[in-house]
């Protein structure tokens, strides 16, 4: 029998789920909830599915724990690979970004660069 779950904890990750955008892992979540409790009530409307979160058994808690936990190292180990990829390079006073992917920059930006270069010749030339 698995311990009782705390109130705290249940918020907490209740934070988190609702804090979830991706589609892919929000599936997930509601296999795992129907998946312990296939009894769950829910709502369906325009803004998704609303499920009463504190009538989970507390097994279904400590799987949603573990999901939470494994979809939170993904999106770490994305992270950390995409930033790892990037590289800086400086050129004067001004930060490129290059990354493994060809960036084409917006007319804003071109521009913005283009200032910005101009404006460190301006203060060399004084």
């Amino acid at each position: 029998m698995t311990e009782p779950y705390p109130y705290k904890k249940k918020k907490m990750l209740a934070e988190k789920i609702n804090n979830i955008d991706n589609v892919k892992y929000a599936v997930k979540i509601a296999a795992v909830m129907s998946k312990y409790n296939p009894d769950i009530n829910y709502t369906k409307n325009a803004n998704g599915i609303s499920m009463f979160f504190h009538d989970l058994s507390d097994k279904t808690y400590h799987a949603l724990e573990k999901l939470i936990k494994t979809i939170e190292l993904k999106e770490e180990e994305k992270y950390n690979k995409t930033k790892n990829n990037t590289l800086m390079l400086t050129t004067g006073s001004t930060e490129e970004m290059i990354t493994e992917h060809a960036y084409k920059y917006t007319t804003k930006e071109k521009n913005a660069i283009k200032s910005k270069k101009n404006d460190s010749d301006v203060f060399i030339a004084e």
